[in-house]
């Protein structure tokens, strides 16, 4: 990962108002480059986005994915170099109440996507953010590789593994490596595991519910305890995704394809692990239930064998088990009595200090 190459490069992150994609905008901002968001809603009125005034600084696009003709107008209004596709329907909760929206979000924005690259004539590369839950999970001991078969047991999951399908055939119809000269597009997908980290308040999801039920001193009610979730923070997972991008821009022809981004092996533990360590995180302790059966509405989530990602990509986790949950906890208890965007600047510092002896 290098600043110089992101200085004044174009980039658009769809879905930027989000957890991940405000993440991703102001590291690319430190970095100098220029940020064009799109994106239909403002997201959380406690999320990053609107909590540091994002809008401001860069390109706000406020623009179904799913119209096409919308989002080529914004292909052909912005000059764009690099793309994050991470607008979607994030949750397996939520598909299971509305599946047909969860269809037409994340397969027809991931088209509209495509389709606007293939109809720009210009150089760009696009990194596709699906998901770990995409593959056919038997439950192997050495992790789901990117070359097994894609699954998805819920409708986001098989929504996902459509995407997969979707971006590997316009790879291979449209944006073969073998005619790259004549196309100038190279895409890549970033296949992920759970991520922790501030600013993510989505219902459903472990970490969010827990800080609500701090807030609000009530109980939480913690189903399938046994649950494994593999976990990396979102800062590991930006980091892979910032790699894999410069390398899709520098290299075009070697890196279009899938790569994983989770945990080392022995980083995998059960929701029960994280409420335990959280708690511990407090200044005072929540009380939980435990209801102690596998909630059947919840995905299992897959290891994932990241060896590619390390050997192609050099990206491996940096942060511990500890350290993720530390560095998550930290800005849960310091948004509210500081300046988010500081907060953000100095975790994000943080990080890159922690990993640049490991690059250098």
């Amino acid at each position: 990962m290098r600043n110089d190459f992101w200085k004044n490069k174009n980039v658009l992150i769809t879905g930027h108002t989000g957890f991940i994609g405000s993440w991703l905008a102001i590291w690319l901002q430190k970095m100098g480059a220029q940020i064009t968001g799109l994106s239909i809603d403002y997201g959380s009125s406690k999320g990053i986005y609107n909590l540091t005034n994002l809008s401001k600084t860069i390109v706000d696009w406020r623009v179904d994915v799913t119209d096409y003709d919308t989002v080529k107008k914004v292909f052909n209004k912005e000059d764009i170099d690099i793309i994050f596709h991470l607008a979607a329907q994030p949750s397996a909760l939520e598909s299971l109440n509305n599946p047909v929206s969860t269809y037409e979000v994340n397969l027809m924005g991931t088209l509209s996507i495509l389709e606007a690259m293939r109809n720009k004539k210009r150089k760009m590369a696009c990194v596709f953010i699906t998901a770990d839950t995409i593959y056919d999970n038997t439950d192997n001991l050495w992790g789901c590789r990117e070359i097994d078969a894609l699954g998805g047991d819920d409708p986001f999951s098989s929504s996902k593994t459509c995407c997969e399908v979707l971006i590997n055939s316009y790879r291979q119809s449209f944006f073969n490596p073998l005619d790259y000269k004549q196309h100038l597009k190279s895409i890549g997908s970033a296949r992920t595991s759970y991520l922790a980290g501030g600013g993510d308040w989505t219902t459903g999801r472990i970490i969010p519910d827990l800080i609500r039920a701090h807030e609000t001193m009530s109980s939480v009610i913690l189903k399938g305890s046994s649950t494994v979730v593999p976990c990396i923070h979102v800062l590991d997972a930006v980091h892979g995704y910032i790699t894999l991008a410069e390398k899709l821009y520098e290299d075009p022809t070697s890196y279009c394809e899938a790569f994983n981004f989770g945990p080392d092996m022995q980083y995998s533990y059960t929701l029960k692990d994280i409420a335990d360590k959280i708690n511990e995180l407090l200044p005072t302790r929540l009380d939980f239930d435990i209801e102690d059966f596998e909630n059947l509405s919840i995905p299992k989530r897959p290891l994932l064998d990241i060896t590619k990602s390390n050997l192609k990509l050099g990206w491996h986790p940096y942060l511990t088990y500890g350290e993720a949950l530390a560095l998550t906890m930290d800005w849960y208890l310091n948004y509210k009595n500081a300046s988010v965007l500081e907060l953000c600047h100095k975790e994000i510092k943080w990080f890159v200090e922690k990993i640049t002896p490991f690059n250098e």
